[in-house]
């Protein structure tokens, strides 16, 4: 049959991004297996698999055959949430190098523990994370949150404030119930000075923990026993 011929093998491969994530250097590496393949014979599916081995950062791919012998793929990745030191974090739970044009206003995140490119947090843990912030910026006037630090043994988040205070968050299956917990407190405290709370604990049940300066001493210490320096550090820094 004609479409078995020479003419009909994969020759010109074409790959675009329509993101500045997408690594394309390695998308070709990864789809030159099938170079000189029988065109026709190329699933689409083998095709994706190959390229979301090679980054798993990758959400959406678009390919298109170009008879006779030609395939244009398209690339997007998941969105980025946060950057920790040189890296991004993507909302899939991926953890990828800092591409060069990535900008700098992406939200930091601290880890309890070291982290590398090999390790594949829990994207359900980071959408939380980013909700969570979603729901203080809508509610806290002058909102401005300076740090976010995640344990990922204890399955916690805490949110380091302009004002130094400091709350947590469980990032459980009680985490909805602890946002809505807090739009309530936050809605009939409309007036609360920031000043006068060292943190605010959501994970209790059926109420909010508040931790006054009053009692500062005793609130850093409960801190300190629960999480450590790392959140007094940061601040410091």
């Amino acid at each position: 049959m004609i479409y078995f011929s020479h003419a009909f093998t994969l020759q010109e491969i074409q790959i675009y991004r329509k993101d500045g994530i997408s690594n394309i250097e390695q998308a070709y590496r990864s789809v030159d297996v099938f170079r000189w393949k029988k065109i026709y014979t190329l699933g689409h599916k083998d095709i994706s698999t190959r390229l979301q081995r090679g980054q798993n950062s990758l959400k959406y791919i678009t390919i298109q055959k170009q008879f006779p012998r030609g395939l244009k793929i398209y690339l997007e990745s998941y969105k980025p949430l946060f950057r920790s030191g040189k890296n991004i974090i993507l909302e899939n739970g991926s953890i990828i190098e800092m591409p060069r044009q990535t900008e700098e206003t992406l939200p930091k995140i601290y880890f309890s523990q070291k982290i590398s490119g090999q390790d594949k947090l829990n994207h359900i843990h980071l959408k939380r994370i980013e909700n969570i912030w979603n729901t203080m910026a809508e509610n806290i006037q002058n909102f401005q949150i300076l740090l976010r630090i995640y344990y990922m043994q204890e399955e916690e988040v805490l949110f380091l404030t302009q004002q130094w205070n400091i709350i947590v968050f469980d990032l459980g299956e009680k985490n909805i119930q602890q946002q809505e917990k807090l739009k309530l407190f936050l809605q009939e405290k409309r007036d609360i000075d920031w000043n006068t709370i060292v943190y605010l604990d959501l994970r209790v049940d059926g109420k909010v923990y508040l931790c006054s300066k009053e009692e500062e001493y005793s609130c850093k210490k409960n801190i300190q026993q629960l999480y450590g320096d790392i959140p007094f550090t940061l601040l410091k820094d």
